[in-house]
């Protein structure tokens, strides 16, 4: 059995705006989707918090927080 992907949730202003879809560790910015099937999955906590942290580098100062399900 395949085990459940984690997904991260862009947050803007405390609400939900959708899914990180990709991000670009270069050109320092993210696409959001609002499609779940669409998402960057995780099978990693250690990937998923590497992710989550430059996220909050690039996001923070637009009021973006991220979370993940």
């Amino acid at each position: 059995m395949a085990k459940e992907k984690a997904h991260i949730i862009a947050m803007l202003n405390g609400q939900p705006v959708g899914y990180i879809k990709s991000i670009s560790y270069t050109k320092r910015t993210f696409a959001v989707t609002k499609n779940k099937m669409d998402a960057k999955g995780y099978v990693s906590a250690d990937a998923i918090h590497r992710d989550i942290d430059e996220l909050t580098k690039i996001g923070f100062q637009n009021g973006y927080t991220f979370i993940y399900d």
